[in-house]
């Protein structure tokens, strides 16, 4: 369970003060601490909107913000000049107080070492989460996240450091293939079925014309009681990243989709991976290409077989060895 720092408490003893102003006005109570950086439980009145300002010796990067839920402004408080994030009266009171709580989990990840950078990062994360402007997601976003995460497990298991997999994952970010490394690009597909099929989305989805090395990556998934939700799937890997700041840099990419363990709560299926499968993209392989079909179609959408396809067996040795070569 996630620790609260005594925020809500700060916050109601905020909420049973009378304060009768025309100007708006904020009062802290200091809730943590380390070094020279302070956390407070804020309140803005007359409103009573809850805040959460933070104290930094600079905050050299910052522009204010305007986001759906929250705005982050630079408040003249009691205690101060700080950096506060502040509920608009339309957020949602429980989301805000998880990104609070989120925010304070850094201070407790990088204590004395928390920079400006660090802070507005992970606010520019949430933002985004917020656009996302839903909670839940659809059983195919599930698999298809569920397949990616499994081939960054994958690839830190075999020895490719991880900020290399993250500046390499790219399909958060909507790009044509959910990983693009140096030299070999990959394509990954999720299924839950028994078969070895897949849906090919576009034409460009597995043209290899820029990049000869493209390979497509099928994670099969199978339902499990001994299996993981994706939430317990996803804390797990990210615990197998080295330092904090990947672990941070994994959570934005997954932020980008509009996951967020701590909000994203109706995931119940176990699932477990029974196989992963990679298959260069080649001109034997079967596929449609810009190339191969008539100018005039512009869009396709269609399965494909992989059963009879010729695997490979080495491609994160390759990557690995791409990298530290």
């Amino acid at each position: 369970m996630t620790k609260d720092y005594g925020l809500k408490r700060a916050w109601q003893v905020h909420a049973k003060t009378n304060i009768e102003l025309d100007a708006v006005c904020y009062r802290s109570i200091l809730i943590h601490s380390s070094g020279e950086t302070k956390y407070y439980a804020t309140m803005q009145f007359p409103e009573k909107l809850e805040a959460l300002s933070i104290q930094l010796p600079r905050f050299s990067k910052f522009k204010e913000i305007d986001a759906k839920g929250f705005a982050v402004e630079r408040v003249e408080s009691d205690v101060g000049e700080t950096i506060s994030i502040v509920r608009k009266s339309s957020g949602n009171s429980d989301i805000f107080h998880k990104i609070c709580l989120d925010l304070l989990e850094l201070l407790n990840t990088f204590h004395e070492k928390i920079t400006d950078t660090y802070i507005l990062n992970r606010i520019h994360s949430w933002v985004q989460f917020m656009d996302k402007s839903r909670l839940s997601m659809s059983k195919s976003a599930e698999l298809g996240l569920y397949g990616e995460v499994a081939i960054v497990r994958t690839l830190l298991e075999s020895g490719v450091p991880g900020k290399d997999i993250l500046q390499a994952w790219v399909g958060p970010e909507r790009g044509l293939h959910d990983f693009v490394f140096p030299k070999i690009e990959i394509e990954v597909k999720t299924t839950a079925k028994e078969s070895s099929s897949c849906k090919i989305s576009s034409l460009d989805q597995l043209d290899n014309s820029s990049n000869s090395n493209l390979f497509l990556s099928l994670v099969k998934l199978v339902e499990s009681p001994d299996g993981l939700i994706l939430p317990d799937y996803v804390e797990d890997t990210k615990k197998l990243f080295g330092s904090n700041e990947d672990k941070l840099s994994f959570e934005a990419k997954l932020m980008l989709v509009g996951f967020h363990s701590n909000l994203n709560k109706e995931f119940e299926t176990q699932y477990s991976i029974s196989g992963a499968f990679n298959y260069l993209v080649d001109d034997e392989f079967p596929r449609l290409t810009p190339a191969k079909v008539p100018i005039a179609i512009t869009h396709v959408s269609y399965d494909v077989n992989l059963e009879d396809t010729k695997q490979n067996s080495e491609l994160y040795d390759q990557i690995r060895d791409m990298i530290w070569n």
